[in-house]
């Protein structure tokens, strides 16, 4: 006799419904059972207070459930509560903990998290070169970043790449980088400019400038 399991059909009904009371009550059906479909939705719920009222310490609540049950996305979420002090007090390690946590797991946004946190002065185990190692992460990552993280992480990238401050000096792959940011991005044309025309660390080149 073929079991059903009780988590995939409360999800099933969950999933399908239109009702918002409905699915709000299968939310919390769920996450009393300690389902992680559950946990990580409701909490966003009370964190937002427009369907329900607004409770910020259920939100963490949840979220810690979640993130003990293995969620990234949990992690993230309530990390960033902690290096915010959104409903809580400011716990830069907590944070990083958790950023930590999604990190090594291949969760890019927690790759981000943890590069940011470690370039943080008022984070205690601040470390510039553990920065740039997940902002390098960051673009070997097979997960869809948004735009903008994977522009910073360039960015800080071929600085540093350049300079050779945190990371051995590789000028070749700071100038890539910097040409792919100057697509869009002029402070890194005018950058690429001055190089070539004061020959800083490249054979000078006037022409490139121009272009």
């Amino acid at each position: 006799m073929k079991i059903k399991n009780p988590s995939a059909k409360l999800k099933k009904r969950f999933d399908t419904s239109s009702d918002l009371d409905d699915r709000l009550y299968l939310l919390k059906k769920g996450a009393k059972k300690g389902y992680l479909w559950a946990l990580g939705p409701l909490g966003q719920e009370y964190s937002t207070g427009e369907n329900i009222p607004m409770d910020i310490a259920k939100t963490i609540s949840l979220w810690s459930l979640a993130a003990e049950k293995g969620s990234n996305k949990a992690r993230i979420a309530l990390g960033y509560v902690y290096e915010t002090g959104e409903g809580v007090s400011i716990d830069l390690s907590k944070a990083m903990e958790l950023y930590l946590s999604a990190a090594e797991n291949g969760f890019s946004k927690g790759m981000f998290g943890s590069a940011f946190l470690y370039e943080n002065v008022s984070y205690t185990g601040k470390d510039l070169a553990k920065a740039v190692y997940w902002y390098e992460k960051i673009l070997e990552s097979t997960d869809d970043i948004p735009a903008e993280m994977v522009e910073t992480a360039k960015s800080k990238l071929a600085l540093n790449y350049f300079s050779g401050d945190y990371i051995t000096e590789n000028v070749p792959k700071a100038l890539l980088l910097m040409e792919e940011l100057a697509i869009n991005d002029d402070i890194f044309k005018h950058m690429l400019g001055e190089i070539y025309r004061q020959g800083f660390k490249v054979e000078k080149d006037t022409q490139k400038p121009i272009e």
